[in-house]
């Protein structure tokens, strides 16, 4: 019986002796370690055990090992954080899924103004390597050197949306859209693409339903004045119903262009523009004359700025022909040497601006008289809010007017300008003597189909010429009025020998209120009498006749 007891307690000892120094049976082909550790080194090639710190494998089983398979390829893995739990609040600088499924509430900034929608393609670049990677397989379907190839082919094979991760894409060819998609980069800042020859645009439209987004597009260059077809977005087809959001275009002769000259099928009509910034241009900053129409487009908070970092000067902000119903809400037009009017405006029967801002314009103008604004043939335009400051020239002191009007067929063709509030602050004191409201300088603007400018509203803090003196043609200032003529000025001559004259004073009623002034002595008592609905005369004040022509000066308002 003591024996049994002995052999009992012995055989106790061992087995917990053995546990002391580690023995671990594991399966087969399995090794366990703790979580964070590192995994043994051992060499061995038969069947065995591993036995704890010591490390040892004995000969009766052989040990095998295989490639784990990671699903990264060729890729090298890093660490990851640890303790990311499913209930962990985490923040990421960028997630990209295939299928993402989100179970319970999420919110997304700005769902409504931009809906999500799944990459058919997305087109990065590692090195000198450009990849488009199908967006619903994972396959990588286009790749190599010429990042314009590769976006082409993108561009080519689907109607959905073309993704540009952040990065610089260098292109020698333009990229044309041919298919109504999305072509969308990651950042307006970051995502460039930028062209090396400045013979071609960057971009070609040539389809409806185009959207843009988030794009940088520039030249490797400035390019100068000859490089005419250096512009960024060119429109080549019929393309109504286009949607550009966030583009920065920067480094070019032209921003946007859609020119019937050039392609017979160009059109641009019922686009919407939101965040549209153009600077370092050497020509038109955004040019339309299309043989379909450019109407029904809302341009809204457009920037059109040299920044004065172009040494050269550029053409023109705006030169749009044609077309009905334009909108631009928010229209800042800052920091550029222009040597033509920033605006011209050609035979479009309703555009409205909803703030338009100018400011830091420098305008040497080559012609001989010329207009910040210049309204062409059967031009209506309603500008709700204009400010204007801080011009600057060395050659405006007879040539610059807010306003020029011309026409070649005043018998059908005639341009209206509804101004409600205007600003001017800080212009030279250089332009304020002959600076006009409006010019009209063409001898075949006449009384009958002579341009009007209705004016509600405004402040200028220097007093300058609100006459038409300088007119070629009899146009119309026009204030607090929406139909007819309220006030109007101008001169006329008490002939020798006489003591009167009788002045046709246009307005669209008898007037109310009528001033007049001689500045010889024969006719500095002058006064008004038989005022009617058409005419009023004027009497040199005082006994006899003149006894030379003598000029007198008149204002007057009619109010209804």
């Amino acid at each position: 019986m003591n024996e049994r007891r002995l052999v009992a307690l012995a055989l106790i000892v061992f087995l917990l002796a053995g546990a002391a120094v580690g023995w671990a049976a594991i399966s087969q082909n399995t090794i366990s370690h703790g979580r964070g550790a590192a995994l043994p080194s051992f060499n061995a090639t038969h069947y065995g055990y591993y036995v704890g710190g010591t490390q040892v494998i004995d000969n009766s089983r052989a040990f095998t090992g295989t490639t784990l398979d990671t699903g990264q390829g060729a890729n090298e893995l890093y660490a990851m954080d640890q303790n990311v739990l499913t209930s962990s609040d985490v923040n990421f600088s960028s997630v990209e899924a295939d299928n993402l499924i989100v179970r319970g509430n999420y919110n997304v900034t700005q769902l409504a103004l931009y809906p999500q929608q799944s990459a058919s393609y997305i087109i990065w670049r590692d090195g000198s390597t450009y990849y488009a990677k199908n967006g619903t397989t994972g396959a990588i379907e286009f790749s190599g050197a010429v990042a314009a190839t590769v976006i082409q082919a993108a561009l080519d094979a689907t109607e959905g949306m073309v993704f540009l991760r952040d990065g610089l894409y260098l292109t020698n060819e333009s990229l044309t859209i041919s298919n109504p998609l999305s072509f969308v980069g990651a950042s307006m800042s970051n995502t460039i693409i930028r062209m090396t020859d400045q013979t071609k645009p960057i971009l070609k439209l040539n389809r409806e339903s185009i959207v843009l987004r988030n794009l940088h597009l520039e030249y490797n260059s400035q390019p100068d004045n000859s490089k005419t077809d250096a512009t960024a977005i060119e429109v080549i087809g019929s393309s109504p119903w286009m949607t550009w959001e966030n583009i920065l275009i920067r480094q070019v002769y032209g921003g946007v262009r859609s020119d019937k000259d050039v392609y017979a099928d160009a059109s641009l009509f019922n686009i919407y523009v939101q965040n549209l910034r153009i600077r370092m241009f050497t020509g038109i900053a955004i040019s339309a004359d299309s043989t379909a129409g450019i109407s029904g487009g809302s341009w809204n908070q457009v920037y059109i700025n040299n920044a004065a970092l172009l040494p050269t000067q550029c053409v023109s902000a705006i030169e749009w022909r044609g077309g009905s119903t334009t909108v631009w809400n928010q229209l800042n037009i800052e920091h550029s040497d222009f040597t033509s009017t920033p605006i011209f405006i050609v035979s479009n029967n309703q555009m409205v601006f909803n703030g338009l801002h100018m400011e830091l314009i420098t305008y040497d103008p080559q012609v001989a008289t010329e207009g910040l604004i210049h309204c062409s043939e059967e031009t209506h335009l309603v500008i709700n809010g204009l400010d204007i400051s801080n011009l600057a020239s060395s050659n405006l002191t007879t040539k610059l007017a807010l306003f020029k009007f011309s026409t070649a067929n005043p018998a059908t063709a005639q341009s209206m300008v509804v101004l409600n509030g205007l600003t001017i602050r800080n212009v030279d004191d250089m332009l304020m003597g002959e600076w006009n409201l409006v010019r009209a300088h063409n001898a075949n603007v006449d009384a009958q189909y002579g341009a009007k400018l209705y004016l509600k509203g405004g402040y200028v803090d220097k007093a300058f010429d609100r006459d038409q003196s300088n007119y070629t043609g009899t146009g119309r200032l026009v204030k607090q009025n929406d139909t007819w003529v309220y006030e109007n000025s101008s001169s006329a001559v008490i002939a020798n020998g006489t003591a009167s004259i009788v002045v046709a004073h246009g307005l669209a009623g008898t007037p109310i209120y009528i001033t007049v002034t001689g500045t010889h002595s024969e006719v500095e008592s002058c006064y008004v009498n038989t005022v009617g609905a058409a005419n009023f005369t004027i009497h040199k004040g005082g006994a006899g006749n003149v006894t030379a022509d003598r000029t007198v000066y008149w204002e007057a308002i009619y109010e209804p």
